[in-house]
C-alpha cells in the first residue's frame, strides 16, 4: 500500500517522504513515485515502480542507493497531471 507521507529508503538509510504518485492516463496504473528530497537527496525525484523492493506500513524501500536516486529525473510539477491524494495499493 502506497501513503502519502510514507518515509522511503534505500539499502542505505532514509532519503525522504512519498510525496506523490504518478499515474498513466492509459491504464489508470501506477507508474512512478516522487520522493520528496530529505537529507540524502536535493531534489525531489521522480522513482519508477520498479525500483520499489518492498512497501508496508512503516516505510517504502527502494532497491537502489541514495546516490543512483540522483540518476533519476527532477520532479517538475509541470511535467505531470496532480492528482488528488489517495492510499495506492499494488
Amino acid at each position: 500500500m502506497y501513503k502519502i507521507g510514507t518515509d522511503v529508503y534505500c539499502p542505505d538509510g532514509k532519503v525522504g517522504k512519498l510525496i506523490k504518485v504518478v499515474l498513466d492516463h492509459h491504464s489508470h496504473r501506477m507508474t512512478d513515485l516522487v520522493v520528496e528530497k530529505g537529507l540524502l537527496v536535493k531534489q525531489d525525484r521522480v522513482i519508477p515502480v520498479e525500483a520499489v523492493q518492498w512497501v508496508n506500513d512503516n516505510g517504502i524501500l527502494l532497491s537502489i542507493t541514495s546516490q543512483e536516486m540522483a540518476n533519476y529525473p527532477e520532479y517538475r510539477e509541470t511535467e505531470f497531471t496532480i492528482s488528488e491524494p489517495a492510499v495506492l495499493q499494488e
